[in-house]
């Protein structure tokens, strides 16, 4: 952190550590969102990305499925968001309905929670 930087990516910050690791990891990412450091954290643990974010940006599969602002999200609500499409898909081939008369509504899926 001595280069002070304005954006910090982490990549799966707490996999394989202990829980007393994991919480103060958790504090030390609040600490620098606080102090006005954008933290951008990649993780496929929901609980933690629910405590731990403002924004969350879901990705299935290499894509962006949606953006939603963290009201009080839960974990069904980010796989709703991961997986709307596929389920709205196979919904349209049971009912014989062109994807193309469906459109996906939403900025790349943009919710508000």
């Amino acid at each position: 952190m001595a280069t002070k930087p304005k954006v910090l990516i982490v990549d799966e910050p707490t996999r394989g550590v202990d829980v007393g690791a994991k919480s103060m990891i958790h504090q030390i990412l609040r600490d620098l969102a606080e102090e006005g450091i954008a933290v951008m954290m990649i993780s496929s643990e929901l609980p933690e990305i629910l405590k731990l974010s403002d924004r969350i940006l879901v990705m299935h599969e290499g894509n962006q499925m949606g953006v939603a602002k963290n009201d009080h999200l839960e974990e069904k609500d980010i796989m709703t968001i991961a997986f709307e499409r596929e389920v709205t898909q196979a919904q349209q081939k049971e009912s014989g309905t062109s994807n193309a008369s469906q459109a996906f509504s939403g900025e790349e899926g943009e919710i508000n929670g």
